[in-house]
């Protein structure tokens, strides 16, 4: 398989992409283990994050996103 773009004649967009010479496409995986540090890190960001205000706040800014009026302009509610 060529790397030259492919040319869409039907101006469709699609979600596919054109595998790369036989690679094989594979879900995410990490590429290590984290540290002690990194763990310990987590461990004490999980104690300190309230998760009921962080779902409030994520949905708010959803509602917000959806009700924008033009591009990057929010009217205040």
């Amino acid at each position: 398989m060529s790397n030259e773009p492919t040319t869409d004649t039907t101006n469709d967009t699609t979600n596919r992409t054109a595998p790369s010479d036989g690679e094989e496409f594979i879900d995410a995986q990490p590429d290590r283990a984290p540290t002690p540090a990194e763990s310990s890190a987590a461990d004490r960001a999980a104690q300190d994050v309230d998760v009921d205000e962080v779902g409030k706040h994520y949905e708010e800014m959803i509602e917000r996103g959806a009700n924008v009026a033009g591009e990057g302009q929010i009217d205040p509610t």
